[in-house]
């Protein structure tokens, strides 16, 4: 993945099934490939939910890897 992110500043994720525990994890796995690249600065995800999904599970996973991010300057955005 490194050489398809030379000099990129940021990454756009498009994955509408960030919902469960395994998919989170796996997120979290790809933003710490990511932040690997010392330019990127900003990472946006664009998923979605449904009736089913916890959201408030979902939120806090989320900030919890938001607030991971920004201390190393990265920033995350859903």
């Amino acid at each position: 993945l490194g050489p398809y992110l030379q000099g990129a500043r940021e990454v756009t994720i498009e994955d509408p099934y960030i919902r469960a525990q395994h998919q989170i994890a796996n997120f979290v796995r790809f933003c710490e490939t990511v932040v690997k690249s010392p330019t990127i600065r900003r990472i946006h995800l664009v998923t979605s939910f449904d009736d089913k999904t916890d959201m408030a599970f979902l939120n806090e996973k989320m900030e919890e890897l938001k607030q991971s991010l920004l201390e190393i300057d990265v920033e995350l955005t859903i």
